[in-house]
């Protein structure tokens, strides 16, 4: 297996570093951890220069893990607080698992920037085979995650919890007033909530291959 970087691929890595050593210094990352809170500024400038969207083919059988790696490899690289694993990740098992026009609506608005979403998964038990949250038959979420990153920070949280007995990925209006977010801390500087969904509405976008995929996908090392 041929494991190094195609002329292309090199050329991605390199111009997104020289963009991030140049808008983003230390002293602003710094200032950031101290709230912490999202880089604005940079997200606004990922989207509008489209860097989210070279890791999202149109076909989603063709690939583009390379590249949501290195988008992401250079961002941690230089601290930066921006949620682009976090979207990155829904946008891949959407465009894989969801279902082809709602999904090419969701991945469209995450490249965009007109959404943010960030998983939300886990729960007391720190167990990602341990699902308490349901849906209700009229679509009504009920549960609570911890760890969520960048919770108050997105527009759209994607939920896994069960539905007829069977685990799924829901999305969820952050904006909706039965969404409470409740800032904790770790000893990382990443934005980071407990939340809990007190009978929001939820949209059935995943079933349990997209949830697996999800989780494969945020283990993943970069």
């Amino acid at each position: 297996m041929n494991l190094e970087l195609t002329e292309t691929q090199t050329i991605l890595r390199d111009s997104l570093r020289e963009l991030l050593e140049a808008e983003v210094p230390f002293s602003r990352v710094r200032e950031l951890e101290k709230r912490p809170t999202l880089d604005e500024a940079l997200w606004r400038s990922l989207h509008e220069q489209g860097w989210l969207a070279v890791s999202i083919p149109d076909d989603p059988d063709d690939g583009g893990l390379i590249e949501t790696g290195l988008l992401v490899e250079e961002v941690q690289r230089r601290a930066a607080l921006v949620p682009i694993a976090e979207s990155l990740a829904c946008a891949v098992a959407i465009r894989r698992y969801g279902p082809d026009d709602r999904a090419a609506d969701l991945v469209g608005e995450i490249v965009s920037g007109s959404s943010t979403l960030v998983p939300a998964i886990l729960e007391s038990a720190d167990r990602f085979d341990t699902i308490d949250a349901e849906v209700t038959v009229d679509g009504r979420l009920r549960g609570e995650k911890r760890f969520v990153d960048y919770a108050s920070c997105a527009t759209h949280h994607l939920v896994a919890a069960r539905q007829h007995d069977q685990v799924g990925l829901f999305l969820v209006d952050a904006a909706q007033p039965a969404v409470k977010i409740e800032a904790t801390h770790s000893m990382a500087r990443t934005p980071q909530a407990r939340v809990l969904y007190d009978g929001v509405a939820a949209e059935h976008i995943c079933d349990a291959e997209g949830f697996a995929f999800l989780i494969q996908l945020g283990r993943a090392p970069v």
